[in-house]
């Protein structure tokens, strides 16, 4: 779609379909219906996360690891607010869907504001290595095979870290919702120190280290499972690591 239509376009119709996939989930009340709007999210969220992030990568491409960090310090920022948002219209109101119908609002309110002041500045297509180019397609499904490693582990971790807090350090509910917290506030400043050394480090140094990091916060919670210090640490820590690591790809894979 963005070979024949271009990334803008599919970063618009990405937003609308966000849009409707949250204002779907929002007002369903049956199962099937559920499944359905979280997919027409999640098919929308796809779109605006791949053709979003080249579109910053290709109008910043000699310093795209710094701006590609900067512009996803806001997924950080919007993990952190909003399941505030949706704690308080579950307090305040009784519905906590009201945040989903919240931030379908903004989406649609953003999209028409974005395209009329979005401007491409290179070609717009897809870089893809020639059929006969066997070391460039080689290094692409490698970076696929990093890429595919690091999401499951960023949203495995993201999506389990109270429970595993709970059963394993035994901590009680609370403090594990302040460690999954802990996560993400150590995932939006990795991304923050991300857009500072991209600045000074090239993209391939910036990846080395942000992974080096996450293998060693991976080694204290696997040494650590049981242990209070050492799993919330280890959390913290891989939070900090991880946050640099998709942007930072992106900006390999477009370099």
């Amino acid at each position: 779609a963005s070979d024949r239509f271009g990334l803008q376009i599919v970063l618009a119709a990405g937003m609308v379909l966000m849009s409707v996939g949250a204002l779907a989930l929002a007002v369903s009340s049956r199962f099937v219906l559920l499944v359905l709007a979280a997919l027409l999210m999640g098919i929308g969220y796809g779109a605006v996360l791949s053709a979003g992030n080249l579109l910053v990568a290709r109008l910043y491409p000699t310093r795209s690891a710094a701006v590609l960090n900067g512009v996803n310090v806001f997924y950080g920022i919007g993990s952190i607010i909003g399941p505030l948002l949706a704690g308080y219209a579950g307090a305040q109101l009784g519905a906590s869907y009201a945040a989903l119908a919240l931030g379908a609002a903004v989406l649609l309110v953003l999209t028409p504001f974005l395209m009329g002041r979005l401007e491409v500045a290179v070609h717009d297509t897809v870089a893809v290595p020639p059929a006969d180019d066997m070391r460039g397609a080689g290094v692409l499904w490698l970076l696929a095979v990093l890429l595919l490693i690091y999401i499951g582990t960023e949203v495995g971790l993201g999506g389990w870290i109270t429970v595993y807090l709970i059963t394993s350090a035994h901590l009680t509910p609370e403090m594990a919702a302040l460690g999954a917290s802990g996560f993400w506030l150590g995932f939006t400043a990795g991304r923050m120190l991300g857009t500072a050394l991209g600045l000074r480090l090239t993209s391939s140094a910036l990846l080395l280290s942000s992974l080096s990091g996450v293998l060693g916060a991976a080694a204290i919670l696997l040494f650590g499972v049981g242990a209070q210090l050492p799993s919330v640490a280890g959390i913290l820590l891989l939070g900090l690591a991880c946050g640099p690591v998709f942007p930072t790809l992106l900006a390999v894979i477009m370099s």
